[in-house]
């Protein structure tokens, strides 16, 4: 069982940003405007991704002190309450904050596509996997 000292924090800045992502997913995917040039980006497109670039590192913060408050104390006292989702959990995040990190710094419209396509992925199997480790920790108290 985690501390409530270290679970809200996280769990706030899970769903803030969670919350935030599906806005900016949303906006960039479904709502374009015709401009004087042609198709644009909806004009809530750059602060919502302001908003997301603000609080994703308050998330992988976090996430870093639950890894050493929750999983490596787990670890180090041997503990057989390890969920698979918790290891999905892990994966997932990983992968979902490389490709996140990629999109911002390479060039290649190709790999950025790829990179945006590999976060979307792992950010909705984050979703998923957060609220079942979630939930399924609640239930079992």
């Amino acid at each position: 069982m985690m501390n409530r000292r270290y679970s809200l924090p996280v769990h706030f800045s899970t769903y803030i940003t969670i919350l935030i992502g599906i806005a900016l997913f949303s906006v960039k995917n479904f709502l374009s405007i015709e401009g004087e040039w042609g198709i644009e980006d909806h004009y809530l497109v750059k602060p919502l991704t302001g908003l997301h670039l603000l609080t994703t590192p308050f998330l992988i913060f976090f996430v870093g002190s639950i890894f050493h408050f929750h999983i490596y104390l787990k670890l180090k006292h041997k503990t057989k309450e390890l969920r698979p989702s918790g290891y999905l959990l892990i994966f997932s995040f990983v992968l979902m904050a490389f490709s996140g990190i990629s999109i911002q710094i390479l060039m290649s419209a190709e790999i950025r596509e790829t990179s945006v396509k590999i976060h979307n992925v792992a950010t909705f199997s984050w979703i998923i996997f957060y609220g079942v480790h979630h939930f399924n920790g609640r239930k079992t108290k």
